[in-house]
C-alpha cells in the first residue's frame, strides 16, 4: 500500500542584504531566500526543528532545486516523502541564492565576488533563527557547494553543528 505524504510548503522570502550591497560585480543585493518547512511545522514545538542551509553548486541557484529540473523529483516532494516514510525526520530546508555574473562562488569572502560567506553567517543564519523555530544547523552543498559547505562547517563550528558535502570540487597542485 502506497504511503499518503503530507505536503510541506515552500515559502520564498525576499532579503535585502547590507554586505552584498557593495558587491564589486554590482550583482542584485536584494535575493530570493527559499525555505522548505515539513507538514507538521509549528512555531510553537517545544524541540525545534533541525535546519539545514543548502549551497548548490556554480550556475546554480536556491530555487532550482524546487522543480527547476524536470528530470530529478522536486525537494519538496523529496521531502514530503522521506519524512511521510519515516526515514527522515521533519526538518527545515534554507536555499540561499549566491549567483553571481560569473555564475556563481565558493561561498567565500571575495574580493572579486563579494562576501558571500558573511551573508550567509551573519545575515541568512540570524534571519532564519529569528523568523523560525530552529533548534540546531547544518550545511549541505553539491560540487562548488559541496566546497562551499566544507568552508562554512570548519570555518563556523559554533554556527553550523555538522555538514554534509555531495560531489565535491577540489583544486589539488600537482606542482612539487
Amino acid at each position: 500500500m502506497p504511503i499518503k505524504s503530507k505536503t510541506g510548503s515552500v515559502v520564498t522570502h525576499r532579503f535585502e542584504s547590507t554586505v552584498l550591497k557593495s558587491n564589486p560585480l554590482k550583482d542584485p543585493y536584494i535575493r530570493d531566500i527559499t525555505v522548505y518547512l515539513p507538514s507538521n511545522y509549528s512555531k510553537s514545538n517545544s524541540k525545534g526543528y533541525v535546519t539545514v542551509f543548502g549551497v548548490v553548486g556554480f550556475t546554480g541557484t536556491g530555487k532550482m532545486v524546487f522543480n527547476a529540473d524536470p528530470l530529478i523529483e522536486p525537494l519538496n516532494r523529496r521531502m514530503d516523502r522521506l519524512i511521510s516514510s519515516g526515514k527522515c525526520g521533519p526538518m527545515i530546508i534554507v536555499m540561499v541564492d549566491c549567483f553571481t555574473r560569473f555564475g556563481g562562488n565558493q561561498y567565500i569572502n571575495s574580493s572579486a565576488t563579494g562576501r558571500y560567506e558573511d551573508y550567509i553567517t551573519d545575515e541568512i543564519v540570524p534571519f532564519i533563527e529569528k523568523e523560525y523555530n530552529v533548534a540546531s544547523k547544518a550545511v549541505w552543498g553539491k560540487s562548488s557547494g559541496g566546497y562551499g559547505s566544507i568552508v562554512l562547517g570548519m570555518r563556523h563550528p559554533k554556527v553550523f553543528s555538522a555538514l554534509l558535502i555531495i560531489q565535491v570540487i577540489l583544486l589539488l597542485s600537482t606542482a612539487t
